[in-house]
């Protein structure tokens, strides 16, 4: 026995050697019924590579063609193809297979059966056009599109294809489409009877295989115009328009029917746009019209119109000015304002002039309420920086603060643009010069240059200036300790808004902002002293963590009854971010733990969690807040729960409960996953949850914890209707049977 099996292994590898090195097809054909794929597939290879030279085998390789191996299919099939008039024989068969027989690739063998078709040529022809009628749609694809290969086609074989545009199947609709236009001139006349049928799909088909021939497809024009003028389907009456346009019917014609096309459904603006982009005269003739759409009552029609004259370019820089004008006189929508502003965005910067002339008419204070002005220049500012640069030489103050703003950031020094801002600094309105220091925040400056700048903001009288020094202190190059000291200083400011912007930036500082503590606290008191203000101040101590520990009793007091709620749970968050440093804050936390809003609730649960981190105390409390009425409280606490992971082990009794509760199971299936449950009764009332997670992870804990007492429970779960449990299920008897493996 073992010397038969060596033989065998012996003329296996000789066969494989024997069909990689032999030119000889006669051989190769035998070898394509070889009982190895591994044979069949280097056979079928080697004959692909022959060519014509593998005609003699052509029987062999029609009943290659049945093979389960995709590989020994295809290459058989090229083969075909390959070889091409001489073999016939494998018509019948190849016609066959361009159905695709049910096959998981049933495109891709009807596409490669059709090319072979297509190879062997006039031959195939006649069952080409009886396979144009099948019922298979993969037939019928494949028919209709080895015919549009094949080309010279007889009038009867035009007739097949023309029936095919009414085909129920979309994708044969377009293959028929394709090959009508490979047909050329020779289809022409028959697409434009095709234009008089009864069904839009038809006429659609028709109309868009004209639009893809324009060359040849011009004695159609007439027929064109005038299925255009009756036809009452929206979708044909696109395909017609957009044909119509392709073949060269006048503009003018074609102007109104594309703008009435604009109030139709996405799919037809859509197919508007792709008209206009192929005929620039269309586009020319629709523009005055596009415009006066803009002031449709229609919010959808003004919106479109508005984006297909943002698709066209600088194409539609003449109705630009339109644009501008409706955004400045306010849209009734905010989406109208985003996509106006879109639209001129796209058209480029050729819309520029109509900016500066309309920014000339206002002055720094109105571009706060004409915003998008600032957003639409920030938009086209990295195409058209040289435009912007210039109009800075001698501007009216809202031109010169409206292009400052829009500057975009640099990441190279522009000694040419800092010595046109550089004038404004000084500039008698304020919002100029605030301007002014929040460009050079964009740009790369040298230190000194930086340092220029940033003393003068700050020293600067007016509160916006400061503030967006203040806001500029963040990147600048100053080492900490001075960035602290302007800060700390600006937070004795009589604007509320400098002080606001100093306590922000002192949180951008972190720990290293703790010696300014003091001066923060000294800054809430007092009437001047707003909720936001105290907000921000709060929020500035949990960005110091640990290091704002002096300021405990303030955050402390914000915790009374007697503050909102925002205050409340602000000082709750930054409780929490100081950490085990502000345990003095437990004994008022711990009354916020089941009273006041789920807000509060749930800040006062994250507090507690932080400040006291040891699973010993903090278990209990987590457990006791599952019973918490409202699932955003239960959703943190459950992940919490999970973090612990093993030492968590009391809590997943009361986890496994929660998985019955819709809001919480995922959560808690998350948690008990982490914790990964000991108890084996436990995890058998997992194993009869509803839910196919539970089960799942009830299958894998019980798998691991080797107990036969959960073996009667997991046969059962091998009847589950869902195959990843029972696969799951049957791992974990085969583990439990098989027993813990020892340590060597």
């Amino acid at each position: 026995m073992k010397r038969l099996a060596l033989l065998a292994a012996f003329a296996a590898g000789i066969s494989s050697a024997w069909a990689a090195e032999t030119k000889d097809p006669v051989v190769l054909g035998q070898l394509l019924s070889h009982a190895k794929k591994e044979e069949r597939r280097e056979a079928a290879y080697q004959l692909q590579q022959l060519g014509p030279a593998a005609a003699p085998v052509v029987r062999q390789l029609v009943r290659a063609l049945e093979d389960e191996d995709d590989q020994v299919w295809q290459r058989a099939t090229m083969t075909l193809a390959n070889i091409g008039p001489k073999a016939t024989f494998a018509i019948p068969e190849l016609i066959k297979q361009m159905g695709g027989e049910r096959h998981r690739y049933a495109e891709q063998r009807s596409v490669r059966s059709a090319f072979a078709l297509a190879s062997i040529g006039e031959a195939a022809r006649p069952a080409l056009q009886q396979a144009l009628q099948d019922d298979d749609e993969h037939r019928r694809w494949g028919a209709a599109h080895a015919l549009g290969l094949m080309g010279n086609p007889s009038p009867k074989c035009v007739e097949g294809v023309m029936a095919l545009l009414g085909d129920d199947e979309e994708s044969v609709r377009r293959e028929a489409e394709g090959t009508a236009v490979a047909f050329g001139e020779a289809s022409v006349s028959s697409l434009r009877a095709m234009l008089e049928s009864d069904s839009s799909t038809v006429r659609m088909g028709a109309a868009n295989a004209l639009r893809r021939m324009p060359s040849v497809a011009a004695p159609a024009m007439e027929a064109v115009r005038q299925a255009l003028l009756r036809e009452t389907d929206i979708s044909a009456k696109m395909a017609l328009l957009h044909s119509a346009a392709a073949l060269g019917v006048d503009a003018e014609f074609l102007a109104p029917m594309v703008v009435e096309a604009c109030a139709a459904s996405e799919a037809e603006q859509e197919a508007t746009f792709n008209i206009l982009l192929g005929s620039a005269s269309l586009a020319d003739a629709v523009l005055p019209s596009l415009g006066l759409l803009l002031s449709c009552d229609d919010a959808a029609t003004r919106r479109h119109a508005a984006r297909l004259l943002g698709r066209m370019g600088d194409q539609a820089v003449d109705v630009a000015p339109a644009l501008v004008e409706h955004l400045t006189s306010g849209l009734p929508e905010a989406e109208d304002e985003a996509a106006f502003q879109e639209a001129l965005i796209l058209i480029g910067p050729g819309i520029l002039p109509a900016l500066l002339t309309r920014l000339e008419t206002l002055t720094p204070v109105a571009l706060d309420d004409q915003k998008w002005v600032v957003e639409t220049l920030s938009g086209l500012a990295p195409l058209a920086l040289p435009t912007l640069e210039d109009a800075l030489d001698e501007a009216a103050p809202a031109v010169a603060c409206g292009v400052l703003r829009a500057l975009p950031r640099q990441t190279r020094r522009n000694s040419e643009l800092e010595r046109r801002i550089l004038p404004y600094l000084t500039n008698e309105d304020p919002r100029v010069r605030a301007a002014v220091v929040d460009a050079f925040t964009r740009m790369a400056l040298p230190e000194k240059r930086w340092q220029r700048v940033l003393h003068e903001g700050l020293a600067d009288p007016a509160p916006e200036v400061r503030i967006a020094a203040i806001r500029a202190l963040e990147n600048a190059p100053f080492p900490k300790a001075q960035r602290l000291a302007f800060l700390t200083e600006a937070l004795s400011a009589d604007e509320a808004l400098v002080r606001l912007q100093a306590a922000q930036g002192l949180g951008a500082l972190g720990e290293d902002a703790a010696p300014a503590v003091p001066t923060l606290l000294a800054s809430t008191q007092g009437p001047s002293a707003s909720e936001g203000y105290r907000l921000a101040v709060i929020t500035t101590f949990g960005q110091m963590g640990a290091a704002a520990q002096e300021a405990l009793d303030f955050l402390i007091a914000s915790l009374d009854p007697a503050q909102s709620e925002t205050i409340r749970v602000g000082s709750l968050r930054t409780l929490a971010r100081l950490g085990a440093s502000a345990k003095q804050a437990l004994a008022q936390i711990n009354p916020l733990l089941n009273q006041g809003s789920p807000e509060i609730r749930r800040a006062a649960l994250a507090a507690y969690a932080a400040i006291e981190n040891t699973p010993e105390n903090l278990i209990p409390v987590l457990l006791e807040a599952l019973k918490d009425p409202s699932p955003e409280v239960r959703a943190p606490v459950i992940a919490g729960l999970g973090n612990l992971g093993s030492d968590a082990m009391s809590a997943a009794p009361a986890l496994v409960d929660l998985v019955a509760s819709e809001p919480d199971r995922s959560a808690a299936l998350d948690a008990l996953r982490e914790i990964r449950p000991q108890d084996v009764d436990l995890c058998l009332r997992l194993l009869e949850s509803e839910d196919a997670g539970a089960r799942l992870l009830a299958c894998d804990r019980l798998g691991r914890l080797y107990d036969k007492k959960a073996i009667p429970a997991l046969r059962n779960a091998l009847r589950d209707r869902y195959s990843f449990v029972r696969r799951r299920a049957r791992e974990a008897l085969e583990r439990i049977e098989r027993g813990p493996r020892r340590r060597r």
